[in-house]
């Protein structure tokens, strides 16, 4: 019976309450065991070759009541983007010393990335079984910052970031020497110059630019501006910077522009005793010469300051138009209240009436220019047709027989003829009828003079 008492309390006093640190990880758990090796199977966990106990497996449980498990993790590691990487498993946790044990020194400026994130040089990776480190390194330039020039080393990958790292923030027109996206490992010297004020007028507006430049013309390119062609500025490009702090672009554009000027030609009439009376004839077509001038105009911000013919040449002769015109009288016949009517020549009139006191004077004229009293059977024509025409007899549709014995103003770009009434007859045949357009016919007898043309 002592016996096996004995050998139950000797079990008994082998089960404890162990506390595993796991990867750092806490965990805490009553086991039978009578060593390390014995406590960690108890958990169901298995180690690889390259896993780290403390302590080691075959240390007594009762002496060791915390066991420290480091699991091994297998490390891609990249020392350079242009070489192959490297497979290292190791429980080591500091990148630093990783790099370290394949000869691989760490440098200030340098970058880690752990799994494509960047860590701190001093941060321990957590577990987990897989991980990739990439070592970025860094490039060591000049910075000549216009008064003093340091040494700086950076693992960025561009000026931009670079130069963020080294906390300068660069401003829109902050010279720099190389675009912000160049890569770092391209350059040795960086300049950096911090733009000042300056008050560009260009295009019609006052522009604030801030600019670092030694002329003129670097500093408008600078600010996103360019001269083409005839530009000019004030100062000019190759100048240094205006002390006054103000830049004007004069903008400046020739234009060569041929000038066309028609040159009229002339009309001339040839008589046709073949062709009927008012008929006429186009027998050769006019046409307009033209006069040609070279001129260059200059423009400076979009307004005129010069202009110079430089060559003036006749690019064609005029040719004179030949129209003809006929003379022949043909005699004709016209239904009317009257009876027929024998005529010579029919021309369509715009017809107006007038009476004494409705003839647009200052008073009430009641005698015609060839002497006839103002009554129904006078007309009035222009000053133009009253000195071949005067006395001539006329028919008018609606208004009848009729003498031209009068002189009326006209209406510009018509035949017009002017009808004559009393004062009474004006009143009870004109109001509602007249104006209107009709025919006069010119009656027989045909006179000795006759205007072929009629103007």
């Amino acid at each position: 019976m002592l016996i096996i008492l004995g050998s139950i309390f000797f079990l008994l006093s082998h089960i404890v309450s162990v506390t595993f640190y796991i990867n750092d990880q806490i965990q805490k758990k009553r086991i039978f065991a009578f060593n390390v090796s014995q406590a960690i199977n108890a958990l169901d966990f298995t180690l690889s070759p390259y896993d780290i106990t403390h302590p080691a497996g075959n240390n007594w449980l009762l002496f060791s009541p915390a066991i420290r498990i480091n699991q091994a993790i297998t490390y891609t590691l990249y020392t350079d983007i242009n070489q192959d990487p490297l497979t290292v498993i190791s429980t080591e946790r500091r990148p630093a010393n990783l790099y370290a044990a394949i000869n691989v020194p760490i440098f200030p400026g340098d970058r880690i990335l752990l799994n494509g994130k960047e860590i701190d040089l001093s941060e321990k990776v957590a577990y987990q079984p897989y991980h990739t480190l990439q070592l970025i390194k860094s490039t060591t330039i000049e910075l000549d910052q216009g008064q003093e020039t340091i040494q700086y080393s950076s693992s960025q990958p561009n000026v931009g970031l670079a130069l963020l790292e080294k906390g300068i923030l660069i401003r829109a027109k902050d010279y720099i020497g190389f675009p912000l996206q160049t890569n770092l490992s391209e350059i040795e010297k960086l300049g950096y110059y911090p733009a000042s004020p300056y008050t560009i007028e260009i295009d019609g507006k006052t522009i604030q630019i801030m600019a670092a430049a030694k002329t003129t013309g670097a500093a408008l390119a600078n600010a996103g501006f360019s001269l083409h062609g005839l530009d000019y500025s004030i100062p000019s490009a190759d100048q240094p910077l205006p002390a006054s702090g103000k830049i004007s672009v004069i903008r400046v554009n020739e234009e060569i522009y041929i000038k066309q000027t028609k040159i009229p030609y002339e009309s001339t009439f040839v008589a046709n005793p073949e062709v009927e009376l008012d008929q006429r004839e186009i027998t050769q077509a006019g046409q307009y010469g033209l006069l040609a001038a070279r001129e260059r105009i200059r423009y400076e911000n979009g307004v005129e300051v010069a202009r110079n013919t430089e060559e003036e040449w006749t690019a064609a002769e005029p040719v004179n138009q030949e129209i003809s015109y006929g003379q022949k009288v043909v005699i004709r016949t016209v239904s009317t209240p009257q009876g027929e009517l024998e005529y010579w020549r029919s021309v369509s009139v715009y017809a107006t009436a007038y009476s004494p006191c409705r003839s647009a004077a200052d008073r009430c004229y009641f005698g015609t220019s060839f002497g006839l009293p103002v009554k129904q059977g006078v007309i009035g024509v222009t000053r133009a047709w009253y000195y071949d025409m005067a006395g001539q007899s006329v028919y008018v549709p609606g208004y009848g027989a009729a003498v031209i014995a009068d002189i009326g103003a006209g209406i510009a770009g018509k035949h017009w003829i002017d009808l004559g009434y009393t004062d009474e007859e004006f009143e009870q045949y004109a109001i509602g009828v007249w104006p209107q357009t009709v025919t006069l016919y010119f009656l027989t007898p045909v006179p000795e003079v006759i205007p072929w043309i009629l103007p």
